[in-house]
């Protein structure tokens, strides 16, 4: 399997009987019947699927929300440095594609230092994004100096478009965001051999229905 692909599920973990894919596309959605109004039934469509998932297709038979749709490739490692000793920069091309039928909301999860001698020189680090919807631009990883210690972040970052391009009523959306690292280093706190800082930087995915909201806030706005 493709390295790439390993670690959006690492990271992430996170019967066709003729009907329109269409109808499909309100599930998790609600109605009412009213006796007022001369109601007394109701008809639920039912879809079911005996092949083959495949969570690229928008017409798959899933649920909203159900992490199958999940399908999303990014790096398996980044680089973050400061030429200058003091300002962190990074390539600016690291790349979150989404390749799924649904649009996909992204959560900076937390920052784990695990050591390197360039720990306490580390006093302020950011993840920062390109392009996409909603979320933070820019999420705060270190503010203070660093410290070998799992940093609890829990921000969205982003939410992408489908693999079409498609968000709510959006055409041709942004379905990926390149992100770089920025940040500062405190040159007096260098130590005069291993200056490194080593990391793992964990991203939750979550699939959304095809209006760009989750299941729970579709829910609590009806």
């Amino acid at each position: 399997m493709n390295k790439k692909k390993v670690a959006a599920s690492v990271l992430a973990g996170m019967m066709t009987l003729g009907m329109s894919s269409q109808v499909f596309a309100a599930e998790g959605d609600n109605q009412t019947i009213s006796g007022n109004e001369g109601q007394s039934s109701a008809e639920i469509l039912a879809r079911g699927n005996f092949g083959e998932i495949d969570p690229t297709d928008p017409d798959e038979t899933l649920p909203e929300g159900d992490e199958r749709w999940i399908k999303v490739t990014l790096p398996t490692a980044v680089v973050f440095e400061s030429k200058d000793q003091e300002t962190i920069t990074s390539p600016k091309n690291y790349q979150i594609m989404n390749e799924s039928g649904r649009p996909v909301k992204v959560d900076v999860a937390s920052y784990n230092i695990t050591g390197g001698g360039g720990v306490s020189a580390l006093t302020e680090l950011n993840i920062k994004r390109s392009t996409g919807y909603e979320g933070n631009e820019t999420v705060n990883l270190i503010s203070d100096t660093a410290k070998v210690q799992n940093y609890n972040i829990d921000k969205e970052f982003v939410r992408l478009a489908n693999k079409e391009g498609k968000f709510g009523n959006v055409e041709g959306g942004a379905k990926s965001t390149n992100f770089e690292f920025t940040g500062s280093v405190n040159k007096e706190a260098l130590s005069e051999g291993d200056n490194h800082v080593d990391s793992k930087l964990t991203l939750k995915f979550t699939a959304l229905r095809m209006d760009g909201k989750t299941v729970e806030e579709a829910s609590s706005t009806e």
